[in-house]
């Protein structure tokens, strides 16, 4: 095991940081406007009628939204129908989701265009949503009278399954078959990749959304989504945390990280749904959540205060793969408002998983990690070129870091009363000020330049092949020379990880313990 770059397997994350180097150097991006889009789809029927009819018809709509264009796609099939088409509508709201009959919401007296005197066909038109001309008169004048106030509901509609698309005939007049249109969800996964040339349903790669933001609005939609998986390259948050795409203060835009939602980094683009996650390569599958939202590759006043937040989340919210880069702090709105706290993370009573992933070049008045009330867990993570402190613990919680690097940050760990911050097989050095607070600060089994009392802990240079100089905004290479003191100090007992963040061995030796 004497190669340059020995995994430093049990204590410290001695991270290659080619993937730290290429988020340093921030690359530009042209600005686009990102496409909120929801799809929805229906299989149609006379059993699904009200009340149900015996019609051997079937059909099949997609009804595609975009939110940011205010259009509706509406795409249909049909055969078997036993009288000849005379209408076809979305229908809207009904009391209850997936039963009932509501008033037409969409043109009158049926879509422009739809196959009319058939008992077959297909369907595929475009509505401009701002338009009076796109809805029927009855459903505008119920719902504010605006064009913008029917399309809000007829979406809300959509959403909570409360929306029918339904095919009249004439043998069945007040409808032959319809069906509830539902959001499409995916099986499981939902994909993200920057480099398509449009968003799709996130249902596959080839079909994958533009950003990630589009991918957790999904989520609180379809609960069947346990995990995002995306792509590489560099991703800015586009909505605050309530989801508006358009804050009057675009600084608080954010990535909500949410319960039961597990999101992976590190990706080519091409991995079948079966893939092993630990075969992700973190260095030539870079994935950066940047806070530069103006986009200018500079660390000011036009960034992203929090570049990810947790509330009230627990350890199901998972965040793995990633390198985060770019939060900024803004002016202090008072304790415990969030915009001079937490730059890279504000974690709120919450107690997120995060793994593998690279903190760097974020600015925090109170910490680039800010946890109130929090036990967030960090493993396999670097902290590098951070200003301010990489950690500001308070309100109670035990935040604990466990195999993680911190080096050339302005300052490392504040820990205020009642918190409880522990570090394990972990490597701080080369930072600017110390570990302190009037909490309880406990590191075992950790290189802490300068020393700190504790179960394994050395205070020797653990010979990094390049220490990142502090303040110069150079990654260095944090990766370790083959005779480091930090080779095979660890405690296994605090291993749970097989590799680091570069994909080498996390464990040195062939005897566990040794």
């Amino acid at each position: 095991m004497t190669t340059l770059y020995p995994t430093l397997f049990h204590l410290m994350r001695k991270s290659t940081f080619h993937g730290i180097t290429l988020m340093l150097g921030l690359l530009f991006f042209a600005q686009t406007i990102q496409a909120q889009i929801t799809i929805y789809t229906a299989s149609l029927s006379g059993a699904a009628e009200a009340p149900p009819n015996v019609s051997p018809g079937t059909g099949s709509v997609t009804v595609t939204v975009n939110s940011t264009l205010n259009t509706i796609r509406v795409q249909c099939t049909f055969s078997g129908l036993t009288g000849n088409t005379t209408a076809s509508h979305i229908h809207a709201a009904t009391t209850v989701a997936n039963t009932g009959t509501a008033g037409v919401a969409t043109q009158t007296p049926s879509f422009v265009g739809f196959p009319l005197g058939v008992t077959s066909g297909t369907y595929d038109q475009t509505f401009d949503m701002t338009l009076a001309s796109s809805y029927n008169a009855t459903f505008v004048t119920a719902n504010g009278g605006t064009p913008a106030g029917a399309f809000a509901v007829l979406k809300a509609a959509l959403d909570t399954e409360k929306a029918y698309f339904n095919i009249h005939t004439s043998i069945f007049g007040g409808g032959e078959i319809r069906g509830f249109l539902k959001p499409v969800c995916s099986t499981g996964i939902a994909y993200v990749n920057t480099s398509v040339a449009s968003s799709g349903d996130g249902a596959t790669w080839a079909n994958a959304f533009k950003t990630l933001q589009e991918a957790l609005t999904a989520a609180n939609t379809c609960t069947d989504i346990t995990q995002i998986w995306v792509a590489k390259g560099t991703y800015y948050p586009t909505a605050d945390e309530t989801g508006n795409l358009a804050p009057s203060d675009p600084r608080t835009k954010t990535f909500m990280m949410k319960n039961n939602i597990a999101i992976y980094g590190g990706f080519a683009g091409n991995e079948a749904s079966n893939y092993d996650l630990s075969l992700r390569n973190f260095v030539s599958n870079e994935t950066i959540l940047s806070g530069d939202i103006d986009q200018n590759n500079t660390l000011d006043n036009g960034n992203a205060y929090n570049v990810l937040v947790n509330s009230n989340t627990n350890n199901t919210a998972i965040l793995d793969g990633f390198t985060v880069s770019g939060g900024y702090y803004g002016p202090d709105p008072g304790f415990p408002l969030r915009n001079a706290r937490g730059s890279a993370m504000y974690n709120n009573t919450s107690s997120p998983t995060i793994r593998n992933c690279i903190f760097s070049k974020n600015a925090g008045f109170y910490g680039n990690i800010y946890d109130l009330y929090s036990s967030a867990t960090f493993t396999n993570c670097v902290f590098v070129q951070n200003q301010g402190n990489a950690f500001w613990n308070e309100g109670s919680g035990t935040i604990s870091l466990v195999n993680c690097t911190l080096s050339a940050n302005a300052s490392i760990i504040l820990t205020g009363s009642s918190t409880t911050t522990v570090v394990k097989n972990s490597i701080i050095w080369g930072n600017g000020g110390g570990i302190g607070g009037d909490g309880s600060n406990t590191i075992t089994n950790s290189i802490v330049q300068g020393g700190f009392t504790g179960t394994g802990n050395l205070n020797q240079d653990p010979l990094f092949v390049n220490q990142p100089t502090l303040g110069s905004g150079a990654a260095g290479d944090l990766r370790l020379i083959a005779c480091s003191p930090a080779i095979d100090k660890g405690d296994d007992a605090d291993n749970t990880t097989t590799n680091d963040v570069t994909g080498n061995p996390r464990k040195f030796e062939s005897i566990a313990g040794g």
